[in-house]
């Protein structure tokens, strides 16, 4: 239900980039994400400072750029 991620800066969030281990809704998102793997990730918080990961989604090296966020869900690669 945990999964580590070194992710680029979140300037929503006003967090720089890091490596950090994010609980996910649905261990089920985990399924077909490796270890090593570009990923794109929605977060949304829970509570101070517990955040969620309730979209995980492999993405090749070469589709990798800025996502912006929307609504309360935070994106991050």
């Amino acid at each position: 239900g945990k999964v580590n991620l070194a992710h680029g800066p979140i300037s929503t969030l006003k967090w720089p980039g890091m490596t950090m281990d994010f609980q996910v809704k649905d261990k089920a998102l985990l399924k077909g994400v490796t270890p090593g793997q570009n990923v794109e990730f929605d977060i949304v918080q829970q509570g101070p400072g517990q955040f969620v990961i309730t979209r995980i989604t492999p993405v090749a090296k070469q589709q990798m750029q800025s996502a912006p966020a929307n609504s309360g869900a935070q994106k991050g690669r």
